[in-house]
């Protein structure tokens, strides 16, 4: 009983293949606690158990990632985004600068002197 109980915990942890679903489910039967006839039955509604226990720890990952940005102040991949097209559409308005070449002051030696 405790093996098996320690298998389905396991399963819980990572990705319940087919195969380690009815492994895990023809030790239930081993166990007692299933029949030989629901093996198959077992095993299926074990891999969807599975797959829904990840997809809901997946979601509540990316749930928990997205506020601790949004807690750090950091700019989501969006809002970077946003600013580089207003950043273009800025650039892409205003007519390009002229570059302004600065004289060089005349040295007062020469021409003070005379």
């Amino acid at each position: 009983m405790l093996d098996a109980l320690r298998k389905f915990v396991e399963a819980g942890r990572e990705a319940l293949t087919p195969e380690k679903a009815e492994e895990l489910a023809r030790a239930l039967v081993k166990e007692g606690q299933a029949r030989r006839d629901q093996v198959a039955r077992l095993a299926r509604d074990l891999s969807t158990w599975s797959r829904r226990s990840s997809e809901r720890l997946m979601a509540a990952i990316r749930a928990e990632v997205k506020d601790q940005i949004s807690k750090a102040g950091l700019a989501t991949k969006d809002e970077v985004e946003a600013l580089k097209r207003r950043i273009r559409k800025l650039e892409s308005s205003r007519p390009p600068a002229r570059k302004t070449t600065t004289a060089k002051p005349r040295k007062k030696g020469a021409s003070a002197k005379a």
